[in-house]
């Protein structure tokens, strides 16, 4: 993700994170901010997104119609590092490289944080 930008995603990939300044009672929280295209639902269905946090899974979630989305999930905090966390995520489909458009193609992500969820 750029600045103030957007990246298609594949069907797999990964973002760093860092962790954010926490006070005792304070818990974590991941939001990832993405656009489902009308042309991905017409494609491929229904899709599924499922991510875990440095090794640990999260609730998978099924977005079944175009639209702007944020995939929020609470995090234990003893899941994060103090200076990066990798999250990792998988569709359960992506639209095939094409000749004109060389990529996978998933979602359009438009930011992704960890945050105090308080």
């Amino acid at each position: 993700i750029e600045s103030g930008g957007w990246r298609w995603s594949r069907r797999e990939f990964a973002i760093m994170l860092g962790s954010p300044a926490l006070t005792s009672g304070e818990a974590a929280r991941l939001a990832v901010e993405f656009y489902l295209p009308a042309t991905q639902i017409q494609k491929l269905g229904p899709i599924t997104i499922s991510a875990r946090v440095n090794q640990h899974p999260l609730k998978p979630e099924t977005y079944r119609q175009a639209g702007i989305y944020t995939f929020t999930r609470d995090l234990e905090n003893s899941w994060l590092k103090a200076d990066s966390n990798r999250v990792e995520f998988s569709l359960d489909k992506a639209a095939a490289p094409t000749a004109a458009d060389g990529r996978e193609l998933g979602i359009i992500v438009v930011s992704a944080s960890i945050t105090s969820a308080n």
